[in-house]
């Protein structure tokens, strides 16, 4: 990943998501892994990105990407009667994939929240939930 002037990014892959925020309205301008065109540089230039996050296939050794970690830590904490479906920008759906009664470590899970970078959201221990439900989810927690 390299971090390059917008105005250098033609032709190149988009290594992140790029969104625009303003008072009103929030949104994705492109989506990562989309191949920058000029018409996409004056739409980036003009929301206020100048420099954006080029994927050329290079990754330094020991680094994990937000859209990496949340599946990787869902992997670590569930069992074999949760699915883990990775999304999009770090977060990751935890789904039921049996009917029955959810079963969750309390004081792990306030325990693990407390790590600030990482956040696993659940329904209530003891909760009936349904085949295909979704039970959780995790979340990569920027700029801390």
């Amino acid at each position: 990943m390299r971090y390059i002037p917008t105005k250098e990014a033609v032709g190149k892959k988009l290594g992140y998501d790029t969104t625009y925020v303003d008072e009103n309205e929030h949104m994705t301008l492109l989506e990562r892994g989309h191949i920058i065109t000029e018409e996409d540089v004056k739409r980036l230039m003009d929301s206020g990105v100048y420099y954006v996050w080029i994927d050329d296939g290079a990754k330094e050794e020991g680094v994990m990407y937000e859209w990496e970690i949340s599946p990787y830590v869902g992997s670590k904490l569930v069992d074999e009667n949760i699915e883990v479906v990775s999304g999009r920008q770090g977060l990751t759906l935890l789904y039921s994939k049996i009917p029955g009664l959810i079963k969750v470590d309390v004081e792990g899970l306030i325990d693990f929240n407390l790590n600030q970078k990482v956040l696993l959201i659940t329904k209530r221990n003891n909760q009936a939930v349904g085949k295909g439900e979704l039970v959780g989810s995790i979340e990569v927690v920027p700029f801390l």
